[in-house]
């Protein structure tokens, strides 16, 4: 009898050793920031998804997009489950929460945008006073650029609903980013009336991931980066 129980315990364990190990997943937010990342029929899309999803492939890690306006998703970063976020700017403060690559996946810069026919002409920040300015809630946009602002702040939600709201001319000016606004500007009724009046240092996008998910995260932050740095630099050559 011990031995059928031993052989049963000796089979059992064999059985179980032999069952594939759950692949790694992580759970990612973007916002919609067309064209790196956005969402059509239901399925996350743009040039960083595609870059993110086949880095994840190469590492063994599945990758899993969650949608949330940009506000709401560096908050779930920050305070519940979700492990990373990506197209974030890196900042003192952020950086108490979130492990960042040493080098991020896209560049883009910040940008301020009119309609031709509001006669608005900006050299400067400074230049905004009495202006009612439009900005993308949570957004950042370089050091103290958003205080250097002199006009009237109005945050909307997202990058779609700025570029909307310059278009109809409900904001003198929109500060948004160079190749967003270029992406929005060409579907949205009016919008090749609205064009860049300043343009400012272009910033690095990251893909940066929770310090919740302690030294992990940074390994993760990193592999990521590597990755991802590797699959342009194969796609450069190959053109």
């Amino acid at each position: 009898m011990y031995k059928c129980v031993f052989f049963g315990c000796s089979l059992l364990i064999l059985m179980l050793c032999a069952l594939p190990a759950k692949a790694e997943e992580v759970v990612l937010a973007y916002d919609e920031y067309p064209p790196l990342n956005y969402t059509e029929n239901g399925k996350a899309c743009g040039e960083v998804i595609d870059l993110i999803r086949e880095a994840g492939q190469r590492l063994g890690v599945g990758t899993i997009f969650i949608k949330r306006p940009f506000v709401r998703a560096i908050q779930e970063v920050e305070f519940r489950g979700i492990d990373g976020i990506l197209g974030v700017v890196k900042t003192k403060e952020r950086q108490k929460y979130l492990y960042y690559p040493s080098t991020g996946h896209t560049q883009d810069g910040p940008t301020l945008f009119a309609h031709t026919q509001s006669g608005v002409k900006v050299d400067s920040l400074e230049d905004t006073h009495g202006l009612t300015v439009g900005v993308i809630r949570g957004y950042q946009y370089g050091d103290r650029v958003l205080e250097s602002l002199t006009g009237e702040i109005r945050p909307v939600k997202d990058g779609g609903t700025l570029y909307k709201m310059i278009a109809e001319r409900r904001f003198d000016v929109g500060l948004g980013y160079s190749l967003s606004g270029e992406y929005y500007l060409k579907k949205i009724p009016g919008g090749d009336q609205v064009k860049p009046v300043l343009m400012l240092p272009a910033l690095s996008l990251y893909l940066a991931f929770s310090k919740k998910l302690g030294s992990r995260g940074l390994e993760l932050a990193e592999s990521f980066s590597e990755e991802i740095d590797r699959i342009k630099k194969e796609r450069t050559l190959m053109q």
